[in-house]
């Protein structure tokens, strides 16, 4: 398709905007300039495709889609870096772990015809204690990471999409890929570039966190390869949350299997080889698990929690919230 160089003002030299006038007045200096048919011809090309643009704009609409505010505020709880998450979660979720297995003991005596709690299988503990770690301490915690990438990365694409602020007060915005003037129609979100074709969005919900011209530079000049690229990035954030999933669930089986073995007794209520052993591989296993988590750089952290408005006061107030109600949940 046919591109032409940007119309500049024969006085200033401003960048102009084209329309389907013959003349077209700067915005910067007042100037009437003519417009050359090929021109206008150029302009009227780009905007005659209604339908195209009416099936990019639902697109668009598509990808701006912010957010709510709740998974906002769930990220910003669970999504910390290990050791405030150690002391807000993984500490207090122990504890309650214990206290929660310990009960749930009494009901299976109650309803599987065991004599008392103590007559439970402790294997049947260890299960129950472990699983309850795992489901409300760290699968919420994988969850944070997944909510917060997705809220940056689509408001990193969505900052790519958007067309430039006007550099003059007054002027028009101009283009993300070439930089010329962009005639926007009333009531549009998009605006497409009559020089280079690219489609620009005008208004936008989603709050952008970054200009991202590293993106907009690759993204192309369609919205469709933006939902593309959206669907792309949505398949390996949920690969990694996946595999982030799978990493919290084998220290926990580990855990908890070294921590039953240290549990073992004999008749006479004496620690046996195998619980000397568990006593000694628990706290090595659990204190080798802790460090190897801080001392991992968490590189994309700043990056996937950069996009996410919610209150910092959240990511203290939050844990403190979330674990009162799960104890009075535990008490019902």
């Amino acid at each position: 398709m046919e591109t032409l160089e940007v119309l500049h003002c024969k006085k200033c030299d401003a960048p102009l905007t084209l329309g389907d006038a013959d003349t077209v007045t700067c915005a910067s200096c007042g100037t009437a300039n003519d417009v050359p048919a090929t021109y206008r011809d150029l302009h009227r090309a780009r905007i005659a495709d209604a339908a195209a643009r009416d099936r990019a704009e639902h697109v668009l609409r598509a990808l701006d889609r912010p957010p709510s505010m709740a998974v906002k505020v769930l990220a910003r709880m669970f999504d910390q870096n290990m050791f405030a998450f150690m002391v807000l979660f993984g500490v207090p979720m122990g504890i309650g772990s214990v206290v929660l297995g310990l009960r749930a003991d009494a009901f299976i005596a109650r309803h599987f015809h065991y004599a008392s709690a103590d007559d439970v299988p402790f294997s049947y503990t260890v299960v129950i204690i472990f699983a309850i770690l795992f489901l409300f301490a760290f699968v919420p915690r994988a969850l944070g990471v997944y909510a917060n990438r997705r809220v940056t990365d689509r408001a990193n694409l969505l900052a790519a999409l958007a067309a430039r602020p006007p550099k003059v007060p007054g002027a028009a915005s101009t283009c993300r890929m070439c930089g010329a003037p962009l005639a926007i129609e009333p009531d549009k979100l998009l605006a497409v570039c009559s020089y280079c074709r690219a489609e620009n969005a005008v208004h936008l919900e989603t709050k952008l966190v970054a200009q991202a011209g590293a993106i907009a530079a690759t993204l192309g000049r369609e919205v469709s390869e933006a939902a593309l690229r959206d669907r792309r990035e949505r398949v390996a954030t949920r690969r990694l949350l996946r595999h982030e999933l799978g990493r919290y669930l084998v220290r926990t089986v580990l855990l908890g299997v070294a921590f039953a073995l240290a549990c073992q007794e004999d008749a006479d209520r004496h620690p046996t080889t195998l619980g000397i052993v568990g006593v000694i591989v628990t706290p090595l296993l659990f204190m080798y698990f802790l460090i190897r988590s801080l001392m991992t750089a968490d590189e994309d952290a700043h990056e996937r929690r950069s996009g996410n408005d919610a209150p910092a006061w959240i990511a203290i107030v939050g844990p403190i919230v979330f674990l009162v109600l799960l104890s009075k949940f535990a008490r019902c």
